[in-house]
């Protein structure tokens, strides 16, 4: 179990707290001026490293690769290899999804879509705008600034 470390500003003191991850504490009381005092945050994880056999994620990974017909050097090029792709995909955003066209010649003959005139795409294509327009100035936004999705 990691050790979590607590520091209290008026007393000067700094303890620590054995804690399973699984309840990691937010607050405790301070030894001296009993006052509760929020976990002192080192910006880094408990460190914790599996080495070794017998170690149960070492095992369930050996296990599943075993499984899979895997030796132990073709599984370590097999997670090098995925490895480097995440790192390559998290580096170029989502560039690497590709730009889906939809077939509208199968659409239409399904029924599902139907040609509009230009006049009419023009009139949907303004309302849509105001719409957008009306939505950004409810919510007090700039339309021209770029935001990230979880903004």
């Amino acid at each position: 179990m990691p050790f979590y470390p607590f520091s209290c500003d008026d007393c000067m003191v700094v303890w620590s707290v054995k804690s399973p991850m699984s309840k990691v504490p937010q607050r405790r009381k301070c030894p001296e001026c009993n006052k509760y005092r929020k976990r002192l945050w080192s910006g880094k994880a408990p460190g914790l490293v599996f080495k070794g056999d017998g170690w149960e994620t070492n095992s369930a990974r050996d296990r599943k690769l075993w499984e899979q017909g895997m030796d132990k050097d073709t599984a370590n090029e097999w997670y090098k290899e995925n490895i480097d792709n995440a790192e390559e995909r998290i580096s170029t955003g989502g560039q690497h999804y590709k730009v889906m066209k939809p077939n509208y010649e199968y659409f239409r003959k399904k029924g599902v879509v139907k040609k509009i005139s230009d006049k009419k795409a023009n009139k949907r294509m303004k309302q849509a705008e105001k719409l957008t327009r009306k939505a950004y100035d409810q919510a007090g936004l700039d339309p021209t600034k770029a935001r990230l999705p979880q903004e």
